[in-house]
């Protein structure tokens, strides 16, 4: 076994205990007690000993913005993720190692993404020139996350380093958040334009740049790839030791936000995804208390309300991103959701 798993966590926006240690360390050379902190999330040091153990992300996000406070130092996540290393994913490391093109390392993350965070998406849309790369906290209750979202960024972007060109950089960066007026860190490290206040964290990426071949990979990717698949089994195993039809759930949960407004989503789709019949998927459903199309409607009410809590998304291109098929559909849904529309929510938490 890798770890011990925190299953009260698991099934909510969760992510693994390693995250949490570079806002720790900044906590402990302030001498701040981090112990205090834990307890806000029912946790304690033990809890976290296990680098693979679930932990709230809302504990990771609040970490980092008490430290950046503490510390006076209001792009402190930006600064992790700049010196992100990417040996703290453990044997997935090895993986990335062996990727031929930039393509490859971004959809190996992706693909893997739940495994070390759940109930957040690292979403792909590919258009003729560029690919964008979305990173999505689908609680809108998590805010602010300023410093999760420019560590999240600046930790791909690193990676892209590490594996591919020292001076690699992307077309653009979007986040859904504001920035000082002062943004020359962020610019002089992406070395491209940084845009504030957007309806998602994007990272764009030029066609090119990524189908192009990496200029090292290292020897031995079918090995690598077993060290990998075996360690995926491990963290896998005891989640399904700990909740076996949650760890199912979750797994559902991921595919809608991944489909959710940019590919055909039904229950079929889904069980052809995870390699089982539509029927089956039914009945371990019915087993846990759900039906999918709760799951779809759980899920998209949580992304129509992150989306406007921004205050920078319209009510159609909400619509759009929700998967509906005009902005009139979305508001009687919301309504039935809330029992306000749309717009006022969004007044709401503006003011």
């Amino acid at each position: 076994m890798l770890g011990e798993v925190v299953a009260t966590h698991h099934g909510s926006s969760s992510i693994r205990a390693f995250f949490l240690e570079p806002a720790l360390a900044e906590l402990r050379r302030l001498r701040h007690p981090v112990q205090n902190k834990l307890k806000q999330f029912g946790l304690t040091l033990s809890d976290i000993r296990s680098p693979y153990a679930w932990v709230p992300l809302r504990c990771h996000t609040e970490l980092l913005e008490a430290a950046a406070r503490l510390t006076r130092n209001e792009y402190l996540g930006f600064e992790i993720g700049r010196r992100f290393d990417e040996q703290s994913l453990g044997p997935f490391s090895t993986l990335l190692a062996n990727a031929r093109t930039l393509r490859e390392v971004f959809e190996l993350y992706r693909s893997f993404q739940s495994v070390w965070q759940a109930n957040t998406s690292f979403v792909t849309e590919r258009h003729s020139d560029v690919t964008h790369y979305l990173y999505l906290i689908d609680d809108p209750n998590i805010w602010p996350r300023r410093q999760d979202t420019e560590f999240t960024i600046a930790a791909l972007v690193t990676l892209g380093r590490h594996l591919g060109w020292p001076k690699w950089c992307p077309e653009a960066v979007e986040f859904e958040h504001a920035l000082p007026t002062d943004t020359r860190p962020l610019r002089a490290f992406f070395n491209a334009p940084v845009f504030a206040n957007r309806d998602a964290n994007r990272m764009i990426v030029s066609n090119s740049d990524l189908d192009r071949p990496l200029p090292r990979a290292s020897e031995g990717h079918e090995e690598g790839t077993k060290v990998l698949e075996r360690h995926l089994r491990d963290l896998m195993s005891i989640d399904q030791v700990t909740n076996q039809t949650h760890t199912l759930v979750d797994a559902i949960v991921a595919i809608i936000n991944r489909r959710m407004g940019r590919a055909h989503l039904d229950i079929g789709t889904v069980a052809l995804e995870l390699g089982t019949s539509e029927r089956s998927l039914r009945r371990h459903l019915e087993q846990a208390g759900k039906s999918f199309r709760d799951l779809v409607q759980e899920q998209r009410l949580l992304r129509a309300k992150s989306l406007l809590s921004t205050g920078r998304t319209s009510v159609s291109d909400a619509a759009a991103r929700l998967g509906y098929a005009d902005a009139a559909a979305f508001c009687r849904a919301f309504r039935e959701w809330t029992g306000i529309s749309p717009m006022r929510y969004a007044r709401q938490r503006k003011s």
